[in-house]
């Protein structure tokens, strides 16, 4: 058929790379993909959940955040601090938050910065999450 394999594998980012990406998203005035960067590295959650199905009432702040597997469509309420009571996610807490504060009625947990409108477009699509993505990781080196 004609198929190719490639023996490529895809390169996993550093925390590093991570921190890298947040600030120069944050210098560029978009806070809300940084803070997706965080929320995918910490609770490993896919793009369209983080950006078409998470909404402010999956944070429920001091105890849990809901996690949902996007491709079994289960969740679960996962802990926020562990059994000593040490915070598991401190930055991201603090993000969400701030976040939670603007939409104490629920919506959308992030949306386009400087805007009310979602980051997705018809069909759910998320090509200019993707684009904007890709300019802050080459301008992040």
């Amino acid at each position: 058929m004609g198929l190719q394999s490639s023996s490529r594998e895809t390169s996993h980012a550093t925390f590093a790379e991570l921190a890298a990406f947040r600030t120069k998203a944050i210098e560029m005035g978009y806070p809300s993909l940084a803070t997706s960067a965080l929320i995918g590295w910490e609770l490993l959650q896919r793009e369209a959940h983080i950006f078409i199905r998470s909404t402010a009432d999956h944070y429920r702040p001091p105890s849990h955040v809901y996690v949902i597997n996007y491709k079994t469509s289960t969740g679960s309420w996962d802990p926020l601090f562990n059994a000593k009571g040490k915070a598991l996610y401190p930055l991201l807490m603090a993000e969400l938050d701030a976040i939670k504060e603007l939409r104490p009625t629920g919506g959308l947990m992030l949306r386009r910065d400087g805007s009310s409108l979602p980051w997705f477009g018809k069909g759910e699509t998320l090509t200019q999450v993707q684009r904007i993505t890709k300019r802050i990781i080459l301008a992040a080196g």
